[in-house]
Protein backbone atom coordinates (compact mmCIF):
# COMPACT_ATOMS: atom_id res chain seq x y z
CA UNK A 1 0.00 0.00 0.00
CA UNK A 2 1.15 3.62 -0.70
CA UNK A 3 1.26 6.27 1.39
CA UNK A 4 -1.66 8.40 1.05
CA UNK A 5 -0.52 11.86 2.14
CA UNK A 6 -0.07 14.58 -0.12
CA UNK A 7 3.98 14.38 -0.37
CA UNK A 8 5.38 14.90 -3.68
CA UNK A 9 6.23 12.33 -5.84
CA UNK A 10 9.73 11.27 -5.30
CA UNK A 11 9.85 8.47 -7.77
CA UNK A 12 8.88 7.76 -11.36
CA UNK A 13 8.04 3.70 -12.26
CA UNK A 14 8.34 2.41 -15.48
CA UNK A 15 5.03 1.29 -16.30
CA UNK A 16 1.54 2.05 -14.60
CA UNK A 17 3.10 2.18 -10.90
CA UNK A 18 4.07 5.59 -9.29
CA UNK A 19 6.12 4.84 -6.30
CA UNK A 20 6.03 7.92 -3.65
CA UNK A 21 8.79 8.65 -0.59
CA UNK A 22 6.81 9.60 2.44
CA UNK A 23 8.09 11.08 4.98
CA UNK A 24 10.62 8.36 6.69
CA UNK A 25 8.88 5.53 4.95
CA UNK A 26 9.31 4.92 1.57
CA UNK A 27 8.36 2.47 -1.17
CA UNK A 28 10.60 1.08 -3.98
CA UNK A 29 10.59 -0.76 -6.66
CA UNK A 30 13.65 -1.62 -8.63
CA UNK A 31 12.92 -0.57 -11.79
CA UNK A 32 11.57 2.58 -10.80
CA UNK A 33 14.02 6.17 -11.42
CA UNK A 34 13.62 9.23 -9.46
CA UNK A 35 11.15 11.98 -10.24
CA UNK A 36 12.29 15.16 -12.03
CA UNK A 37 11.16 17.09 -9.39
CA UNK A 38 13.25 14.77 -6.53
CA UNK A 39 16.32 15.56 -9.09
CA UNK A 40 15.84 18.84 -9.42
CA UNK A 41 15.22 19.52 -5.54
CA UNK A 42 18.51 17.81 -4.61
CA UNK A 43 20.46 19.82 -7.22
CA UNK A 44 19.24 22.84 -5.28
CA UNK A 45 19.88 21.50 -2.00
CA UNK A 46 15.98 21.45 -0.87
CA UNK A 47 16.24 17.70 0.30
CA UNK A 48 15.87 16.94 3.65
CA UNK A 49 18.89 14.67 4.73
CA UNK A 50 16.87 11.30 4.39
CA UNK A 51 15.80 12.13 1.34
CA UNK A 52 18.73 12.99 0.06
CA UNK A 53 20.70 10.18 0.91
CA UNK A 54 17.59 7.66 -0.98
CA UNK A 55 19.19 10.11 -4.29
CA UNK A 56 21.99 9.47 -3.25
CA UNK A 57 21.75 5.52 -2.51
CA UNK A 58 19.86 5.51 -6.45
CA UNK A 59 22.50 7.22 -8.26
CA UNK A 60 24.98 4.70 -6.82
CA UNK A 61 23.02 2.07 -8.98
CA UNK A 62 21.32 3.65 -11.46
CA UNK A 63 23.03 5.04 -14.41
CA UNK A 64 20.43 6.90 -15.97
CA UNK A 65 19.12 8.67 -13.07
CA UNK A 66 23.16 9.53 -12.43
CA UNK A 67 22.97 11.01 -16.20
CA UNK A 68 19.86 12.56 -15.17
CA UNK A 69 20.90 14.02 -11.99
CA UNK A 70 24.30 15.25 -13.91
CA UNK A 71 22.32 17.36 -15.88
CA UNK A 72 20.26 18.71 -13.40
CA UNK A 73 23.03 19.63 -11.41
CA UNK A 74 24.66 21.64 -14.36
CA UNK A 75 22.06 23.71 -14.46
CA UNK A 76 21.84 24.99 -11.20
CA UNK A 77 25.32 26.19 -11.85
CA UNK A 78 24.73 27.40 -14.66
CA UNK A 79 22.24 29.29 -12.90
CA UNK A 80 24.06 30.24 -10.32
CA UNK A 81 26.81 31.45 -12.40
CA UNK A 82 24.04 33.77 -14.37
CA UNK A 83 23.13 35.24 -11.40
CA UNK A 84 26.29 36.33 -9.54
CA UNK A 85 27.25 37.91 -13.51
CA UNK A 86 23.57 39.81 -13.27
CA UNK A 87 24.55 40.98 -9.74
CA UNK A 88 27.81 42.22 -10.72
CA UNK A 89 26.62 44.02 -13.95
CA UNK A 90 23.51 45.82 -11.87
CA UNK A 91 26.04 46.49 -9.38
CA UNK A 92 27.90 48.69 -11.90
CA UNK A 93 25.24 50.03 -13.91
CA UNK A 94 25.63 53.42 -11.76
CA UNK A 95 29.33 53.68 -11.81
CA UNK A 96 29.80 53.37 -15.55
Amino acid sequence: MLPTDSAPEFWCAQGKMTIILSGETGYRNPVAHLSESALEEYALGRLTKYRAERVEEHVASCSECRERLETEIGIVRMMKAAARITATMSGRKGKV
